[in-house]
């Protein structure tokens, strides 16, 4: 069996995907193929995110997982960016570390599946871009602040990829990763569908547009205006106010989005991150897809 863990990483289009490999899981199934997605594997399912939590101790809930996945196939996907962590938490910040603990998170999930040869497929972003779409994020979870609050000064240019490619393939040794990245998407999105399901990747079936649209720069500047009132409301109220505004002024070609860094910081971190895609490219055991013949089907 191959088992395909597509752990993200957030803000990546990961949403999209998984819709695509949603619509077409009956079409996968008769092909061998076994999806499970975040509607299975959060809360409403088999909760393996949280399972994964430090303070996870449930036994008997981890043995209904590995129950779960014992499904008879030849392809196992699991398809979940919240494997890795969550995007918008104090801790990227605080030790300017993409998922700090998505190691010893991956170890355990590792312990979860059944016997097969595991593949880590990943979605990378310009870190820029990633920071400003982990804090519309935060908002539209209820967090009230500003960007700068936020961020508290973190330079997007000192986040690397590669530091946590390199502790994912420490973690899970043997594995064989794939990543693309983001600003060639949808272009790739053939490509990263193949890499994720093999031969059977004509089964999945992607929906128009943008599935999960961060905050336009409108919408973004009301929300602020409004801050303070809204802050004594309670992060319900602020999530249903993000939630009015995304649709109001939806991010777009009307609307552009939200984009607090100025073009100095942008360039440094766009310069950062073509270094880190290199140092990822020459990775041992990596396949990143925007070499040339780089990807399953070229390798193939």
């Amino acid at each position: 069996m191959q088992i395909i863990l597509h752990i993200g990483a957030h803000k990546t289009a990961s949403t999209h995907l998984q819709m695509a490999m949603a619509r077409g899981r009956d079409l996968l199934q008769g092909q061998g193929v076994a999806y499970f997605g975040p509607d299975e594997l959060r809360r409403r399912g088999l909760g393996v995110p949280e399972y994964l939590s430090a303070e996870a101790e449930d036994t008997a809930h981890g043995e209904r997982i590995r129950s779960a996945l014992a499904v008879p196939c030849a392809r196992l996907v699991l398809s979940d960016e919240n494997l890795l962590g969550n995007a918008h938490n104090v801790e990227l910040i605080r030790t300017a570390r993409l998922y700090d603990r998505a190691a010893a998170r991956l170890t355990r999930v590792a312990a979860l599946l059944p016997p097969g040869q595991v593949v880590l497929a990943l979605g990378i972003r310009n870190p820029a871009g990633f920071l400003a779409s982990a804090y519309a994020q935060r908002l539209m979870s209820g967090k009230l602040e500003s960007y700068m609050d936020y961020t508290q000064g973190l330079d997007p240019a000192r986040l690397r990829w590669t530091d946590l490619l390199e502790r994912l393939q420490a973690a899970l040794p043997g594995a064989a990763c794939h990543v693309w990245r983001y600003e060639d998407y949808p272009g790739n999105a053939p490509e990263v569908l193949y890499t994720l399901l093999g031969p059977a990747a004509k089964a999945a079936r992607p929906g128009p547009g943008v599935a999960h649209p961060g905050l336009s720069l409108r919408a973004h500047g009301i929300l602020m205006a409004e801050a303070p009132a809204l802050a004594v409301q309670g992060e319900e109220a602020i999530r249903a106010r993000v939630k009015a505004l995304r649709a109001l002024w939806p991010k777009g070609a009307q609307h552009p989005g939200y984009q607090p860094l100025d073009d100095h910081t942008l360039r440094r971190a766009g310069e950062a991150y073509a270094l880190d895609c290199a140092r990822i490219a020459a990775l041992p055991g990596v396949c990143a897809l925007w070499i040339q013949g780089a990807g399953p089907r070229g390798k193939a």
